[in-house]
């Protein structure tokens, strides 16, 4: 006598949702476009609000630079394929892959070697920033503080007066290497796990029948 067993296919509805989610899976490129804005965005906070390495400037006013950074990142596009993300920041690349910089529309670039002058523009001289007045670079009679390197020295020096006395605010060159940061991005196996923990998410909510959004 032949016999009939039924039993409850759990495999082939759940292959069949996934089937289903896999036909557009724009809201899943989206989960890891915003995924991995959040870890840029984290990342480059926690690097502004890093101690400085340089102990002899610890209590020099912050540039903010990395919070800029942050502020120009976002999740410009997200198709069925890719979501990008955008730092669009130009100051931003040469961190990541070190290189040369050269002045662009002046003689000269400036560095800051004051905590007065960090954070500021050389252009900024005899204006007023943040409530004080920001030295001017020469003196009451209009004698340029303008101090040329020594023999061999790549740098000139610009000066400017504070509390009476003239004091190096900025040194001038024609180029600057900048070292590249190997801590510019997040590692790699943030945005691994970021990407990982986005897909079992993703699945498990197709497994339980929910709509994928």
């Amino acid at each position: 006598m032949a016999g009939l067993t039924i039993e409850r296919d759990e495999v082939t509805p759940f292959l069949v949702r996934v089937e289903k989610g896999l036909r557009v899976t724009r809201p899943l490129m989206a989960r890891f476009g915003k995924g991995l804005e959040s870890i840029l965005k984290d990342h480059f906070l926690a690097k502004n609000n890093a101690p400085k390495k340089d102990a002899r400037k610890a209590d020099w006013p912050k540039t903010n630079f990395w919070n800029q950074v942050r502020d120009r990142t976002q999740l410009v596009a997200v198709t069925n394929k890719f979501a990008r993300v955008e730092i669009a920041d130009r100051r931003f690349r040469i961190h990541v892959t070190g290189g040369t910089v050269r002045p662009v529309e002046k003689k000269s670039l400036c560095f800051p070697i004051h905590r007065l002058s960090y954070g500021k523009r050389a252009s900024s001289q005899g204006k007023t920033q943040d409530g004080e007045n920001f030295p001017a670079f020469e003196t009451a009679t209009g004698i340029k503080l303008f101090r040329p390197g020594k023999k061999g020295q790549k740098k000139n020096v610009l000066m400017g007066i504070v509390d009476g006395k003239p004091v190096r605010l900025f040194a001038l060159a024609k180029s600057a290497d900048i070292p590249k940061d190997p801590e510019a991005l997040p590692p790699d196996e943030a945005v691994e796990e970021m990407i990982q923990d986005t897909a079992d998410a993703w699945l498990d909510e197709l497994a339980d029948g929910k709509k994928s959004t």
